[in-house]
């Protein structure tokens, strides 16, 4: 049964708000990340653009 852990991804990395799930630490253990805000477009592309117009 799959089974649901809160958490916040911040710099790439995920940080446990509550329960933590109890994984090995050399071991990999496959996930469905769900996002539950919307994400804002990253700044280096809006740089692009912006230096693409001149």
């Amino acid at each position: 049964m799959l089974k649901t852990f809160n958490a916040i991804l911040k710099n790439n990395s995920i940080q446990w708000v509550d329960e933590t799930p109890e994984i090995e630490l050399n071991s990999s253990v496959k996930v469905h990340i769900t996002l539950l805000e919307e994400i804002a477009a990253p700044q280096k592309n809006l740089m692009v653009k912006k230096w693409q117009k001149h």
